[in-house]
């Protein structure tokens, strides 16, 4: 793996909110694509419990690193 992450690692979550659709973003981890050729590992923040959607963005410039 690289020494930085090229994306972040989010399990979404629909609600209703006063009859409106929201959904919220949880940071659960980092994703770094191999060395040797496609594909991507993924490290999930240790003590974490997920479930459900997850979605896959690029880092953005102003995102805190998550420290593993």
């Amino acid at each position: 793996m690289s020494s930085k992450p090229t994306h972040t690692a989010f399990v979404t979550q629909e609600i209703d909110v006063a009859g409106e659709k929201k959904t919220l973003w949880h940071r659960v981890g980092s994703v770094w694509p191999h060395k040797s050729g496609p594909g991507m590992t993924m490290m999930i923040i240790p003590g974490v419990a997920i479930s459900g959607k997850i979605v896959i963005m690029p880092v953005k410039d102003d995102e805190p690193p998550i420290n593993f």
